[in-house]
C-alpha cells in the first residue's frame, strides 16, 4: 500500500515519508468504492501516521489487560502530535499540483473490546478480565477523548456512549476463517467446522451485528449531509 511519499516539515528541514493516501483513492476509485476501511497493525510507525492522517474516522480495538490500558496514553499523545504536524504540513506546503497532502484529523468513533473468555455477567466477561476491563472506558475518555474533543475530532453519539461492541475470544474459528477468507458467522461444515463449533460460529454475529448497525448510522448521517 506504499505508493508516492509526502514531504513532512521539520524546522528548516524535510523529511519524506511513505504516503499511502493516493494509492488508497486510487484503489477506491478504480472498484468505485464508497467506503474504504483500513486494518492496522498495533504500533505507532510511519505508516500508521500517513493513514490515520488521511483517515476520517478510526476505531480503536482494545484487549481488557495492561498493555491496552497504556496504550491509550501512547496513541493519545501521539494523534495530539500529529494533528499538529498535519497542520503544519497543510499550512506550508506549496506544492498542489504535484500531491494532496491528508488533512491529519481523523475523528475518534469508539473502541471496540476484544479477546476475552465471555461469561453470562453485567460486564460479559470472566471476572480475570475484569480487573482492567472496568478501568478501559476511564482510560479512554482520559487520554483520547479529552485530548481529540476540543479539536472536534470526537463523534458526537447521541447516547455518548463509545464502547461500540464487544468481541471475546473465539479460539479455533480464527484460523478457519482466516483460511476460509470469509466471517466467522458464515463458516460452516463446508469450511471444515464441525459439531458444536459450527453452532457458536453462526451465532458469532450477535457480537459483530451491533458495531455494524452503528457504524452504518455514521455513513448514513454523512451521505444525508453530503446531500445536504
Amino acid at each position: 500500500m506504499i505508493g508516492n511519499c509526502h514531504v513532512r516539515f521539520l524546522g528548516e528541514g524535510m523529511e519524506a515519508i511513505p504516503e499511502p493516501y493516493p494509492t488508497i483513492i486510487w484503489a477506491a476509485e478504480k472498484v468505485k468504492a464508497d467506503i474504504v476501511m483500513v486494518d492496522l497493525g498495533p504500533n505507532l510507525g510511519a505508516l500508521n501516521r500517513a493513514v490515520l492522517g488521511a483517515s476520517d474516522y478510526f476505531i480503536v480495538p482494545v484487549s481488557p489487560d495492561l498493555f491496552s490500558l497504556r496504550g491509550t496514553e501512547n496513541l493519545g499523545s501521539k494523534l495530539e502530535a500529529w494533528r499538529e504536524g498535519w497542520e503544519q504540513c497543510n499550512n506550508a506546503w506549496k506544492g498542489e499540483d504535484l500531491i494532496e497532502l491528508p488533512h491529519g484529523t481523523p475523528v475518534f468513533l469508539g473502541y471496540v473490546m476484544q479477546q476475552h473468555n465471555i461469561r453470562q455477567n453485567s460486564e460479559g466477561m470472566t471476572q480475570g478480565w475484569q480487573i482492567f476491563g472496568a478501568r478501559i472506558k476511564e482510560a479512554i475518555e482520559n487520554n483520547i477523548i479529552s485530548k481529540l474533543k476540543s479539536h472536534e475530532q470526537v463523534y458526537a453519539w447521541d447516547d455518548n456512549t463509545f464502547d461500540l461492541g464487544k468481541i471475546p475470544n473465539l479460539h479455533s474459528l480464527i484460523p478457519y476463517s482466516l483460511e476460509a477468507r470469509k466471517p466467522v458467522f458464515d463458516c460452516g461444515s463446508q469450511d471444515r467446522l464441525r459439531g458444536g463449533h459450527i453452532t457458536i460460529a453462526k451465532e458469532s454475529v450477535q457480537h459483530f451485528g451491533p458495531i455494524a448497525d452503528r457504524l452504518m448510522t455514521v455513513i448514513e448521517n454523512q451521505r444525508r449531509a453530503t446531500l445536504n
